[in-house]
């Protein structure tokens, strides 16, 4: 059985919508769409901040220039600041992180993920608690990498100095499992099924 598993983060720990994270912001619908277009598309801004190749002043520059709105500007501005808060946890998460722990499994993280969140993500009472339990973080941000490029999935391995055979990696985006697999990890195409996901990695 692996001995290390590997986790995304949006789609498998938490829920990543981004209409319901423009709502805790803007009321009027036409005013949450506009933004969340502006805001979410890819891959200016938001890939780029994945990648570190667009900085967060220059993302709320980009909201300025293209809403061309100043009470939308201010509301996108907040969002940014503040997204890592507006996303809700996967039902029975908590619960498979436990099991796992205590069946003395190693627990790490490989996120797509912008520079707002790896900084203030211990913020969040949720990410507090789960991210208490992992061995290590990877965030694209700070590593200016993301998946599925094999090369995060080989310096997550380097870095924590682990064999490939003895990892799994858990994500909702084939894609992102095949880079894994280029490195070497065997993968799980999660479908927010954490009572399944929880048997297949203990062996039940």
């Amino acid at each position: 059985m692996y001995k290390n598993i590997v986790f995304d983060c949006g789609q498998v720990l938490v829920h990543f919508d981004p209409t319901n994270i423009v709502r805790c912001y803007l009321t009027d619908e036409d005013d949450i769409k506009r933004v969340e277009e502006v805001v979410f598309s890819r891959p200016a801004p938001w890939a780029l901040m994945d990648e570190d190749k667009m900085s967060v002043e220059e993302a709320k520059q980009y909201f300025a220039e293209k809403l061309n709105d100043e009470r939308l500007t201010k509301a996108a501005c907040r969002l940014l600041d503040n997204w890592m808060f507006n996303l809700p946890v996967i039902s029975g998460v908590y619960e498979c992180i436990e099991k796992l722990k205590a069946a003395g499994k190693n627990i790490y993280l490989i996120s797509n993920i912008n520079m707002t969140f790896a900084d203030r993500c211990m913020e969040v009472p949720s990410f507090n608690r789960l991210f208490s339990n992992f061995s290590g973080l990877v965030f694209s941000a700070k590593e200016a990498l993301c998946k599925p490029d094999p090369e995060i999935f080989t310096r997550f391995l380097n870095r924590y100095n682990l064999d490939a055979k003895d990892c799994i990696f858990v994500d909702d985006t084939l894609e992102n499992l095949d880079g894994a697999k280029k490195a070497g990890i065997d993968g799980y195409h999660f479908d927010q099924n954490f009572k399944k996901l929880t048997a297949y990695l203990l062996g039940e």
